[in-house]
């Protein structure tokens, strides 16, 4: 059976926060939120005007959306969870909302491989997406848990890991 993608929310949102704070030392914070019912005001203030009339629209939601803050700048970041295989339509709608939401960097993980045909094509035709220095990361992961520690691992990146593997702190 397969598990409903909003099981995975808190975890890649708690994933993602991680992996940036420990990552890039620029940053001066980062908040990630689980966007895909509602956005809160904290997200909201950080949208221009379309930008609002779009994140109404259920249809126009990314699963996790976060905000990193910078000494000169603020960026955006969406992510879209998937738990079965990826097909073409997944890879736009995540693109979809880094272009919706004017996001730095975009992900879309899933629970299985990475299909062949998908890492042929986006490698191909549209998984470099630097029109304006964005990038858009497909990722294989899975939960793990270990004694009061629970989260996720990043089984495969592609095209590239953004960042190095996250560092859970215990419970």
């Amino acid at each position: 059976m397969v598990k409903k993608e909003s099981q995975h929310y808190e975890l890649i949102r708690d994933y993602l926060s991680l992996g940036f704070d420990q990552n890039f030392d620029e940053t001066e914070s980062c908040y990630f939120e689980i966007t895909a019912r509602i956005f809160s005001e904290k997200i909201k203030k950080q949208l221009d005007d379309l930008q609002l009339v779009f994140a109404r629209r259920r249809e126009a939601r990314p699963d996790v959306m976060g905000v990193l803050k910078k000494e000169i700048s603020t960026e955006r970041i969406t992510a879209e969870v998937k738990t079965e295989e990826l097909n073409i339509s997944d890879f736009y709608q995540a693109k979809e909302y880094m272009e919706l939401y004017d996001a730095k960097h975009g992900f879309l993980f899933t629970k299985e491989d990475i299909p062949v045909r998908i890492k042929k094509g986006c490698n191909k035709y549209m998984i470099h997406y630097t029109f304006h220095h964005r990038t858009l990361t497909l990722a294989k992961f899975e939960k793990r848990i270990i004694p009061k520690e629970e989260g996720i691992k990043v089984k495969e990146w592609f095209p590239e890991a953004l960042f190095n593997e996250v560092k859970y702190l215990r419970i």
